[in-house]
């Protein structure tokens, strides 16, 4: 069953349907290629919010590993000690590569791993690391501030350890003395001095990433909105579009096929009613009928002429 042949719906309105149904999908592409893009932003904020509080994290460890070694080495004496609190010097100060699986274990309980020093890859300083990772100036002087307390820190451990190292008359009295200068006040303040920048530092950065990350998830959370939004219009033009379409031709392609090959049917037939060759007893085939070949009458008069004597 076909529509009735809408004559309001011309074929311009019709190319202007088209005209913005391809608008909105070529909106609707790059709405998508933003939205793919701010994802990705998500995820590089994510990344450096990760890096950044590993960088910061890193420093806090060092420096508490340091006088952990320190501690371990002049309380047992054991070398592999003061050799694991070399190495974290020398990793921390871009001397010495990263081993892999740095900081991820207990080094009190392998001593003897965790001086290993074995990675391919070229030695690169902490502090350049952070400078790397796109510190503010204020976060990177709160950090150089703890790196340079820490260093001082390492001195005063040095000098207990060379202390808890001498050999011969006096061994005990200087050991005594090397653990003494790990546990006093005094060390515990240059401690505190490591310890506050440092904590203030990764205040800084969590508020800093966290402000950066939920700046990428806005926006691409409205993104992901407005390419719903495009969507969906989209979805209406083009629906919208088959409308007039099927109005203007009054009905479904399909349907207006069949009009037109009845229609065909039916000429065929009405030029055939005087009188066609029929087609004998062994034909297997019918010719097509050329519309050049139906008896129609060119002239008005004579047509009506000749309906006027039928009717008499």
């Amino acid at each position: 069953m076909t529509d009735s042949v809408d004559t309001h719906v011309r074929p311009a309105t019709f190319s202007q349907n088209l005209g913005i149904t391809a608008g909105l999908a070529i909106v609707l592409a790059i709405t998508f290629a933003f939205y793919v893009r701010r994802e990705s932003d998500v995820d590089r904020a994510h990344e450096a919010r990760i890096n950044s509080l590993l960088l910061a994290g890193e420093l806090r460890q060092s420096s508490r590993d340091l006088t952990r070694m320190a501690r371990s080495y002049v309380t047992t004496g054991d070398s592999a000690y003061r050799k694991y609190y070399q190495t974290i010097l020398d990793i921390r100060d871009g001397k010495s590569i990263r081993p892999p699986g740095y900081l991820d274990f207990d080094a009190d309980l392998f001593p003897a791993r965790a001086a290993l020093n074995v990675q391919p890859e070229e030695p690169v300083a902490l502090l350049e690391l952070m400078r790397r990772a796109g510190f503010t100036p204020e976060e990177f002087r709160k950090i150089a501030e703890a790196k340079a307390n820490s260093d001082r820190l390492t001195r005063i451990e040095f000098v207990a350890m060379n202390l808890a190292g001498t050999r011969g008359t006096g061994a005990a009295a200087n050991k005594a003395s090397a653990i003494e200068m790990l546990y006093n006040e005094r060390y515990k303040t240059e401690k505190a001095s490591i310890m506050k920048p440092i904590d203030e530092f990764v205040v800084g950065v969590d508020r800093r990433t966290r402000e950066a990350v939920d700046r990428a998830e806005s926006m691409a959370t409205l993104l992901r909105y407005a390419f719903i939004l495009v969507g969906i219009a989209l979805v209406l033009m083009l629906w919208t579009t088959y409308s007039a379409l099927r109005k203007m031709m009054g009905g479904s392609v399909d349907n207006v096929y069949e009009q037109i090959a009845a229609l065909g049917g039916r000429s065929t037939a009405a030029a055939c009613s005087d009188g066609c060759p029929k087609p004998g007893p062994s034909s297997t085939t019918r010719r097509p009928l050329a519309l050049s070949t139906l008896p129609i009458e060119r002239n008005p008069r004579k047509r009506f002429g000749r309906a006027t004597r039928e009717r008499g």
